[in-house]
């Protein structure tokens, strides 16, 4: 058997034109060996499967509004935040725009829950006296 023969880019020429590959080749010529496939897009036809993660964290405050003036609870954007829970034993109203005289208004003893990540604002609608906000925020597991 002939042994091979070295050719100029280092590869062994084996008699009969079969190029084989060096033992140890060089960056650039493992870099001509790739082949680059475009990504592949899927396009799922029909529901798919999901797990919802568990809280990893949690924090709880009590808040006390004592007028109609918007007084910020959370500030935003928190993309970790998962869920706020707000426990009034009041009336209050829910904005999350910080805007004055406007929002959602939450009846006494009544839970809101929200999975807004922006800001949170809280005050109290027009005649009614303070009250206690309890809040839990979650946070999701990454």
């Amino acid at each position: 058997m002939s042994q091979p023969v070295m050719s100029g880019t280092q590869e062994p020429v084996v008699p009969g034109g079969v190029v084989e590959p060096a033992a140890t080749p060089d960056l650039p010529d493992v870099q001509q060996r790739e082949i680059l496939a475009p990504a592949l897009l899927i396009h799922p036809d029909g529901p798919v499967w999901t797990h919802e993660l568990p809280c990893e964290n949690a924090a709880g405050f009590t808040e006390v509004p004592a007028s109609t003036t918007m007084v910020k609870i959370l500030a935003g954007p928190d993309r970790k935040r998962k869920r706020v829970n707000l426990y009034p034993d009041g009336a209050i109203l829910v904005s999350f725009t910080g805007r004055d005289g406007s929002g959602c208004r939450v009846p006494a003893n009544m839970p809101f829950s929200t999975s807004y990540v922006g800001s949170i604002w809280i005050a109290l609608p027009s005649g009614t006296t303070p009250v206690n906000v309890g809040v839990t925020v979650e946070y999701g597991a990454e």
